[in-house]
């Protein structure tokens, strides 16, 4: 009778286990890129001549450009190029905590990116299973609102 019991707890254990095991597998386990991934900006309009140089500037947020922290100076090594657009790599990734402005040096352009807003976001969703990530919901460009999810400046 004892080794019924204990049998019967076993099993019992055992299908729990082989259930978690199953409900977990159905997650999917990628990364979600959003507010906490601005390694990228994708520049439309442009190309690869135009955007041989860049200074990006960083300023404390809401400081309307005058408390200025920092630069980064980038000779862009690889781009990912589109008939739309070019995407710079950069070697620092951009915090949404600040402002910044980026100068264009061959075109003599300079652009304000701004007002970053932050939401979360499932990810990584299943069955009985999900996980947060830091969404990039909006951002301003020269005082524009952006709503694409990613860095992106028009020409």
């Amino acid at each position: 009778m004892i080794k019924a019991k204990t049998e019967k707890r076993l099993i019992g254990i055992l299908l729990s286990l082989i259930s978690i095991l199953i409900v977990n597998s159905c997650c999917t386990k990628v990364h979600c890129i959003g507010a906490d991934d601005l390694n990228d900006i994708s520049f439309y309009g442009f190309n690869q001549q135009d955007l041989d140089t860049l200074v990006i500037k960083r300023y404390n947020k809401d400081s309307n450009f005058q408390n200025y922290l920092d630069s980064l100076f980038i000779e862009p090594e690889y781009f990912t190029s589109s008939t739309e657009y070019e995407m710079v790599h950069l070697t620092d990734k951009l915090i949404v905590d600040y402002d910044y402005k980026i100068e264009i040096i061959s075109t003599r352009q300079t652009f304000t990116i701004t007002d970053f807003i932050v939401e979360k976001e499932k990810c990584n969703t299943g069955f009985m299973c999900f996980d947060y990530y830091n969404s990039l919901g909006s951002y301003k460009v020269n005082g524009e609102t952006q709503t694409y999810g990613f860095l992106r400046i028009d020409n």
